[in-house]
């Protein structure tokens, strides 16, 4: 199970009404290259905005004061039995994601502690 920084999205600074949503709905999250290779978020609407470069299309999943949770479908990551040890094991875990013209996001690989990881064969 993975979670990410932009998986809680706080509300303050973003034009965005949030007492209207609901958990269910399906919301779209600009994101902004934030400084070596990782990304946050910079705009969230329940469309897309044609002036965003990248976005990933999330479900709300819950909603607190000045914050929304959101679930983008990249959340699990599967490795072969016995390997997974490795990546709960370590300092930093990165993750590489595709996303295509509609915001869904694929999981392309994982960097950990600095190196692609990939299971042993």
């Amino acid at each position: 199970m993975l979670r990410y920084e932009i998986s809680t999205i706080r509300t303050a600074g973003l034009d965005f009404p949030v007492d209207e949503l609901e958990r269910g709905d399906t919301v779209y999250v600009a994101l902004l290259e934030g400084g070596g290779g990782h990304w946050v978020v910079s705009d969230v609407a329940t469309v897309p905005d044609e002036s965003w470069g990248r976005f990933l299309r999330g479900t709300v999943v819950g909603i607190v004061p000045h914050a929304v949770d959101v679930e983008y479908g990249i959340e699990q990551y599967f490795v072969p039995e016995g390997e997974g040890l490795a990546i709960e094991r370590a300092f930093d875990v990165d993750v590489v994601v595709a996303a295509d013209r509609s915001g869904r996001g694929v999981i392309r690989h994982l960097i950990v502690d600095g190196t692609v990881w990939e299971p042993h064969d």
